[in-house]
């Protein structure tokens, strides 16, 4: 689907593309909402206009996005691409929005950049990825969303840091190797 450059789209709701079979999403320079769980499952690629101040590729494979359009810190992860296979979560990264890299099957390897401030990770933000191996998570991990690691059945190990306060429901369900 490709929004026209001058549309006034500016969010896009949970469900609003269910049971579609878009593959890639074009984001226009007005939108600065994607609601949790509003791309569905087969989308491989979206592609941000330039004029989006929101929203911005890191790396070519995941989209980060200012928490605050007031900031110039583009502050958490909301989308990756299907086909990552490693990740390195920057230090400038705070939340892993949810969804994040949920159905990434082919995502087996997570590090943090030495330094790192994330805070959250966001419900369904890992589910059915193929993780294999996970980096200690940072001390400054404060709430693991609902779901978050659910059905990672590669997943041996993980270390929760005693900064950690809130697990949600579900949370590693379905991770047969831990």
């Amino acid at each position: 689907i490709q929004f026209q450059e001058k549309s006034k789209l500016k969010s896009i709701s949970v469900d609003a593309f269910t049971d579609s079979l878009i593959k890639t999403l074009y984001i226009p320079s007005s939108f600065n909402e994607l609601e949790k769980g509003c791309i569905p499952y087969n989308v491989e690629n979206i592609v941000i206009s330039k004029e989006n101040q929101k929203y911005s590729y890191y790396n070519d494979e995941i989209i980060i996005a200012k928490t605050s359009l007031n900031s110039d810190i583009f502050d958490t992860i909301v989308f990756a691409r299907k086909k990552i296979k490693n990740v390195t979560i920057p230090k400038f990264i705070k939340q892993i929005a949810p969804y994040a890299f949920c159905n990434c099957t082919s995502l087996e390897n997570v590090d943090f950049e030495p330094g790192s401030n994330l805070e959250k990770i966001g419900d369904y933000a890992f589910y059915n990825t193929s993780i294999k191996s996970f980096s200690i998570l940072p001390l400054s991990l404060n709430s693991i969303g609902g779901s978050a690691f659910s059905g990672c059945s590669a997943l041996p190990k993980i270390s929760i840091p005693s900064s950690v306060t809130s697990i949600g429901d579900s949370a590693f369900s379905g991770c047969s190797a831990l």
